[in-house]
């Protein structure tokens, strides 16, 4: 039997990390609508066909258009029923790692704009603290 690997921080490949192991890691990206993305690179990781010339980095995309080409949102991650049950019922560890934008980025505030990152990344915090609360995700089983 063969295995196919799926790519990084989609949704097949978290699924099958969360059932497989006793816990996974995730990239998670505060985009230009609020949205919260699952996504390692500060770039877009897509083919050129799906990239937009004026935009440079994932933050500066919207939520709806990352996910319509296949990545995987937070809320899509934290609503699966294969992940709640792992991370919930079977106390599953999951580990999030909040991106910083690029400091060239409209987030970014340049390389001296160390207040706008420290914002960017506390609205990042709020909303995933919203949405672990809501979803009754136990603070103990994530870091």
């Amino acid at each position: 039997m063969t295995y196919h690997q799926e790519r990084e921080n989609t949704l097949p490949a978290l699924r099958h990390g969360i059932s497989m192991l006793d816990g996974i890691e995730l990239d998670v990206r505060l985009n230009d609508d609020g949205g919260l993305i699952l996504h390692h690179d500060r770039t877009l990781m897509a083919s050129q066909e799906f990239h937009d010339p004026s935009l440079s980095y994932v933050e500066e995309y919207q939520t709806d258009y990352l996910t319509s080409i296949g990545f995987t949102s937070f809320e899509q991650f934290i609503s699966d029923n294969t992940v709640r049950n792992e991370w919930v019922n079977r106390g599953k560890m999951v580990c999030i790692e909040i991106k910083r934008p690029h400091p060239k980025s409209q987030q970014g505030g340049g390389y001296l704009g160390k207040q706008q990152h420290i914002d960017h990344v506390a609205k990042c915090i709020q909303q995933l603290d919203v949405l672990l609360e809501e979803h009754e995700i136990p603070s103990s089983n994530m870091m």
